[in-house]
């Protein structure tokens, strides 16, 4: 899913030159710590990577397991082996291509493919599979040119689905890391791959799309080449962000143009409610610090997550969460036990359930016409690309810098996902 030519890294090095400010642009933390309303626990800026950096680590992540479309296997893909001279059935290379993504092709499954397989994506095209072999060996390292430029390449396949009786789809995240520049950069890819198979039902194309660049009204089409290499360097000149605490985990299921697709984790935390956000944070910050039942100290995770609710009397309910306590998956409570309940009776003890949102970020001030225009935009472009909104008469944003914080901020609104609104099984 990148380009095996040193054409890229010579135009990454020029906009690097160009930019080079960006290697201690990095944004500091400024303003209160989160728990600072007692001063009573020193944070400190602990800083811990997005889950993006280590798609596998899915420890906390009980997703809500649901089975591909159409909910049963297809009898097509019943092909058995030997059909047509075919060697495996199509239940088999599904097995391969799973094993493949997991392990980054180490080894590729040479007697699964056709050996003029052809291969396109948004910045390359070829054809043979010992081509097909270098490009991979090359984004996992493994070659002279590819340990220069990558590290850390990891490929988790969410889905694969059998369309036709000669095609499969997987839906996937791609991370690595881009060695050449000092603060090392993570790119991440979402997309899809369309397997075209032949008459032994060996792979004989594979049809690379990005949702970042070829994703538009729930179709994928090809793109112009540069549209690629802007997607890749734009990524590796962003900005990394850190926070007093850590991030609440989640797994990248889509990076869209305008939108990402995230699945979170269930957890438990503290809601309260609220008609200045200071006084929110103060609250939450005070049971952080020990103000409960089990005089419990916690490091809450980020981001703050505020939700609003219309009332009979034509106003807005105002909450505002933060996730004390992660539920690892399958588990019915977070390791050592539920969190303490409150000593304050407008506070209260909360469970979030592992929870699919389709997210969309600004650096904006969060308004009540930021929020509702945001809140919008995002659910016409859910529209677009067929993905089904729960239903929810309120709308939810969230935080994630300090409350009186001066550098660039990062706000985003949250729309949760039907469980059956959406292509990714979790």
């Amino acid at each position: 899913v990148t380009t095996t030519t040193a054409g890229l890294v010579a135009f990454v090095a020029v906009a690097w030159a160009s930019r080079v400010d960006a290697r201690t642009s990095f944004p500091q933390i400024v303003g209160r710590s989160r728990l600072d309303a007692t001063d009573s626990i020193s944070v400190g800026r602990h800083h811990q990577k997005r889950l993006s950096r280590n798609l596998f680590n899915t420890k906390h992540l009980g997703l809500r397991r649901r089975c591909a479309r159409g909910g049963t296997t297809p009898a097509h893909s019943q092909v058995q082996a030997g059909e047509k001279g075919s060697s495996h059935t199509i239940d088999e290379l599904k097995q391969c291509i799973a094993r493949e993504y997991a392990s980054m092709f180490a080894p590729l499954e040479r007697p699964f493919y056709n050996p003029e397989v052809e291969f396109n994506d948004p910045l390359n095209s070829f054809k043979g599979l010992d081509k097909y072999q270098d490009n991979i060996d090359m984004l996992a390292g493994r070659t002279p040119f590819g340990s220069f430029v990558f590290e850390d390449a990891v490929l988790q396949l969410h889905d694969i689905t059998q369309p036709t009786d000669r095609s499969l789809r997987s839906r996937w995240t791609l991370a690595m890391t881009f060695k050449l520049l000092p603060w090392k950069p993570r790119a991440i890819f979402t997309g899809i791959s369309d397997y075209t198979l032949d008459d032994n039902l060996k792979v004989v194309k594979q049809q690379d799309y990005w949702d970042s660049i070829n994703l538009e009204g729930g179709r994928y089409s090809k793109k112009p080449i540069g549209d690629g290499l802007k997607d890749f360097v734009d990524q590796l000149f962003k900005k990394e962000r850190k926070y007093a605490t850590a991030e609440v985990p989640y797994i990248l299921l889509r990076r869209a143009a305008s939108y990402e697709v995230r699945a979170y984790p269930g957890y438990e935390g503290v809601e309260v409610p609220y008609q200045r956000r200071a006084d929110a944070w103060d609250a939450l910050g005070r049971y952080a610090a020990g103000e409960n039942e089990a005089r419990q100290q916690f490091r809450p995770y980020v981001p703050s997550i505020m939700n609003i609710q219309p009332t009979d009397d034509g106003r807005w309910e105002k909450t505002m969460h933060w996730a004390m306590k992660l539920v690892p998956r399958g588990a019915k409570k977070p390791e050592g036990g539920s969190i303490p309940e409150t000593q304050d009776e407008r506070w209260k003890v909360i469970k979030r359930l592992p929870t699919v949102y389709a997210v969309k970020t600004t650096s904006e001030p969060l308004t009540d016409d930021t929020v509702t225009q945001m809140h919008d935009q995002l659910l016409n472009e859910l529209q677009k690309d067929n993905l089904k909104p729960e239903f929810e008469e309120g709308k939810t944003f969230v935080q994630f810098d300090e409350l009186y914080s001066l550098s660039e901020r990062r706000n985003e609104i949250w729309v949760p996902l039907d469980p059956d609104g959406y292509p990714w099984p979790y």
